[in-house]
């Protein structure tokens, strides 16, 4: 048995009916190459069986401790079963693009099955776009497993970067499944889990106390050195149509724009690629909201998730690029890394390190009222510096005390009292949307034999904000997954094309000043 560690527990917990705490992928892939289409499930499933050693999470299932009282823990599961974790799908005629975000958007609004490990992937035939045969792929995984990069490195178990599959050494050893604890073996596990962790508890919920009067004191001394600051407390993000109570049901819509257009912006005005990615989502936010007849007195906040991995992945403020390995493949194996003690009982006590989430966040003001969109981007960029450099760290240590504390027997009935009643109906929250990216693969990929020609990250949504927006680099362009609450933002077409409005009036903007 191995111990969830407490961020990644908290997201498990955290999920309610409403609020499906799992991410995903939509990729599509050119068939022409491949060797054959009709077996193409077939193909996958027997990659995934020769590698799915590499990646140990795929075989894990979560058990909760009893009504919550401790951490859930992580079993190799007994009755693991690829069968149950890919399908085969098609679309209906005549297989458009819109009828697969459609399948896509019904794949992220279903909870994952609890008693299997917490993933699936889905293999959608029959989409008619174009006249090479095509193949398309939705994978979701809950957010407990991984964060963006690790998630990378899981998907890479289905990836190569040829048409030939690249062979995979088998185990050094075989794969021995846990048995189920029984209910008495949990009740001693979660007690000496809790007493281990009684001192370890109240000290968090001391620095909890402590990061909190910090971010305040950070707050008040942003507002005292005026100018653009990274907002940090809930009253600045102001509330909006897309702010409320979500609902179980979602919209899908999925962009492509080239990563050389929006490179050659971010040069001309000394930003970077994510810059431009804000920048590009607050002038659609403006364009939204004004077509709804709203007029903001102040600037949109986003939440922007961070890595604390030291790479770029879900940090699109910092401007970081990272590093990792150019094929995109990634590296393979290298993801799980455990600490192990043992209790007083002789059980043993892991904690998951290399699988677990290792993400903060910022607030980063998106200058939404500012007209000049390239006056924007200027402030966007500065603004976002200021808010990873300041804030990230103090949220960092805020979510990491505050997860020590919220063990699921509290977290999660309050966030299914916070769903059940509706209170972001009427509550505000720190921020407006969340923006988030994934420095994607440099060069193509494959599975089974098929060129992946398009891939587009899904993020989840949390209550009070109707829109995550996502971004993911593959090649030569730049793949943007949006997924809005149907309810808060049933024009989600109209938006998706704001987005396009926005980047063009940037290039614009960007080639009258900079270029000549």
């Amino acid at each position: 048995m191995i111990e969830m560690d407490p961020l990644d527990a908290a997201f498990l917990a955290l999920e309610t009916d409403n609020m499906h705490m799992h991410v995903g992928i939509l990729a599509v892939f050119d068939t022409s190459e491949a060797d054959s289409t009709e077996v193409i499930d077939l193909s996958v499933r027997d990659i995934i069986d020769e590698r799915i050693h590499t990646v140990p999470a795929l075989r894990r299932r979560a058990i909760k401790a009893p009504l919550g009282i401790d951490f859930p823990l992580w079993i190799e599961d007994p009755h693991f079963n690829l069968q149950n974790h890919i399908y085969r799908e098609a679309l209906p005629t005549p297989g458009s693009y819109e009828e697969l975000t459609i399948m896509a958007a019904s794949v992220m609004e279903r909870k994952l099955d609890m008693s299997r490990p917490l993933w699936e992937i889905h293999l959608v035939e029959g989409l008619r776009t174009s006249p090479k045969p095509v193949i398309a792929m939705i994978a979701k995984m809950h957010h407990c497993i991984l964060d963006g990069e690790t998630g990378a490195g899981i998907l890479s178990t289905v990836f190569d970067d040829g048409p030939t599959p690249r062979k995979i050494s088998p185990p050094d050893h075989p794969w021995i499944p846990d048995p189920v604890p029984s209910l008495t073996e949990l009740l001693i596990h979660s007690a000496t889990g809790l007493a281990a962790r009684s001192a370890s508890t109240i000290d968090s919920a001391k620095r909890a106390i402590s990061f909190v009067a910090s971010i305040a004191n950070e707050k008040r001394r942003d507002l005292e050195s005026g100018g653009v600051i990274a907002p940090l407390a809930p009253h600045l993000a102001p509330r909006t149509s897309i702010n409320g109570a979500i609902s179980p049901y979602r919209k899908l819509s999925f962009i492509s724009l080239p990563l050389a257009d929006i490179k050659m912006v971010a040069h001309g005005a000394s930003a970077t690629v994510n810059h431009v990615v804000l920048s590009t989502v607050a002038g659609a936010l403006r364009k939204l909201l004004e077509a709804r007849g709203e007029r903001l007195d102040r600037s949109l906040v986003s939440l922007v998730p961070v890595s604390q991995r030291g790479l770029h992945t879900s940090n699109i403020a910092s401007g970081n690029e990272g590093s990792r390995n150019s094929n995109g493949v990634g590296a393979i194996g290298n993801h799980e890394d455990t600490n192990s003690t043992g209790d007083n009982n002789g059980h043993r006590r892991e904690r998951t390190g290399g699988n677990a989430n290792m993400v903060s966040a910022a607030l980063v003001s998106l200058a939404t009222h500012i007209d000049d969109p390239l006056d924007r981007l200027v402030a966007i960029s500065e603004g976002s510096i200021h808010a990873i450099r300041n804030s990230s760290p103090l949220y960092d240590n805020l979510v990491k005390a505050v997860s020590q504390v919220a063990i699921p027997g509290i977290s999660h009935p309050l966030a299914t009292a916070v769903t059940k009643l509706r209170l972001l109906d009427k509550l505000n929250i720190p921020f407006n949307v969340v923006i988030s990216n994934i420095r994607g693969p440099e060069r193509p990929l494959w599975c089974a034999g098929n060129r992946m020609v398009e891939i587009y990250p899904i993020g989840p949504l949390v209550e009070g904000v109707g829109l995550n927006i996502t971004v993911m680099s593959y090649v030569d362009q730049l793949g943007v997954g949006i997924l809005a609450c149907k309810e808060l933002l049933p024009e989600l077409e109209d938006f998706t094309r704001y987005i396009h409005e926005s980047f063009a009036e940037l290039e614009k903007a960007t080639a009258r000043r900079y270029i000549r």
